[in-house]
């Protein structure tokens, strides 16, 4: 039989017990839209969020802030991620807007680069969509495990409460045939 012990020894050096994490549901005794991506998204659509970010690029600091970047060979797809997840932990757009926005955000940040004659490196070779097509995402149903094959964007007639004149856009995921992976009991509770 294995032993374990009940402390864990951090890459830091501290130790932290094991038993001192979250409660399952610790989470939804929270406040109600106590964070920004817990609301209605800022913008919903890709043009929205492109018309951000062209009229954040056109304040100098951010400009000069992102030249520095580039000149210090950060590359383009570090700098898109980065800019993706704190939109999305803003509030601003949901995670798969970000997704679907982040190539043309990429070529946005690699022509203002070209014109201000700055070379920059594009990141590995698997760039930021080349990731996401060969990602393997698994739903939950009735306690067996779907891969999901596509995603996609279905515009809704449905308006977003509190946005007047904006609708919801609903993703529908697209799963292959049922699989044959069972998930343990305790796991289904989970969901």
């Amino acid at each position: 039989m294995i032993e374990l012990s009940e402390n864990l020894t951090l890459p830091s050096g501290k130790e932290k017990s094991r038993f001192d994490v979250a409660i399952p549901g610790q989470s939804l005794t929270k406040e109600p839209k106590s964070y920004p991506w817990e609301s209605p998204p800022m913008f919903t659509t890709n043009d929205e969020v492109m018309e951000f970010y062209f009229d954040k690029f056109e304040n100098d600091d951010t400009l000069f802030g992102l030249f520095a970047m580039l000149e210090s060979d950060i590359p383009v797809t570090t700098i898109v991620t980065s800019m993706i997840m704190h939109g999305f932990s803003e509030g601003m757009y949901t995670p798969d807007l970000g997704i679907l926005v982040a190539e043309e955000l990429g070529m946005l940040i690699m022509a203002i680069a070209e014109e201000a004659e700055i070379d920059y490196k594009i990141g590995a070779k698997a760039g930021v969509s080349d990731a996401i097509k060969n990602a393997v995402i698994y739903v939950e149903k009735d306690g067996k495990l779907h891969a999901i094959r596509r995603m996609e964007v279905h515009e809704n007639t449905v308006p977003i409460i509190g946005q007047p004149g904006r609708q919801a856009h609903r993703l529908v995921l697209k799963t292959e045939k049922p699989s044959r992976l069972i998930l343990p009991e305790k796991l289904q509770r989970d969901y």
